[in-house]
């Protein structure tokens, strides 16, 4: 077997053992409902660490499409509101870098979405039921200062998408012809 045929193989073996964790980590019973082990995340680590960060983005994206294949989950609102808030934040967070020359090299944010009940959400006006509660983590690389990061987190909540969730929000349906 040639080196990059073995290169491949050891991907796919990666990114099988990765998508199992995952599929097998959903089975398990979470004591809150945004919270994960992330086993599938330690196999990507590993990756990174062996054979550097374009072979780990690889693991990473193709574990996280055949896992919401498998679990159901890829198409889901859910999954589609994270994905759109995330890149939302790392455009905004760009554009806003780039007019204020600052010196900032990558962001990358992270959206875990999960239901809460309301009686466990302390800022939040709802009393009963459930609500949606999206966790945001946003890594910023560059020599910021600290005021700097600061301002970036605050452009960051006047994303688009952020602020449509966190407005009042309308919906009105009509049968069309």
């Amino acid at each position: 077997m040639s080196r990059p045929a073995r290169s491949v193989a050891r991907l796919a073996i990666f990114v099988a053992v990765a998508t199992v964790l995952q599929v097998a980590e959903s089975l398990v019973p979470k004591p809150v409902p945004w919270l994960r082990l992330g086993l599938a995340n330690a196999v990507t680590l590993l990756v990174l660490i062996r054979a550097g960060a374009a072979p780990a983005g690889v693991v990473t994206v193709v574990r996280l499409l055949l896992g919401g294949l498998v679990l159901g989950t890829l198409g889901s609102p859910a999954f589609l509101l994270s994905a759109a808030l995330a890149s939302c934040t790392v455009m905004t967070l760009n554009m806003y870098a780039r007019r204020k020359r600052l010196p900032l090299e990558s962001v990358r944010v992270d959206v875990q979405h999960g239901k809460i009940h309301a009686k466990d959400c302390l800022d939040c006006s709802s009393e009963d039921g459930k609500i949606d509660r999206f966790e945001r983590a946003i890594y910023l690389q560059g020599d910021l200062s600290e005021e700097e990061r600061q301002r970036l987190l605050e452009i960051a909540d006047r994303c688009p998408v952020h602020r449509t969730l966190h407005g009042e929000i309308a919906v009105s349906s009509r049968l069309a012809d």
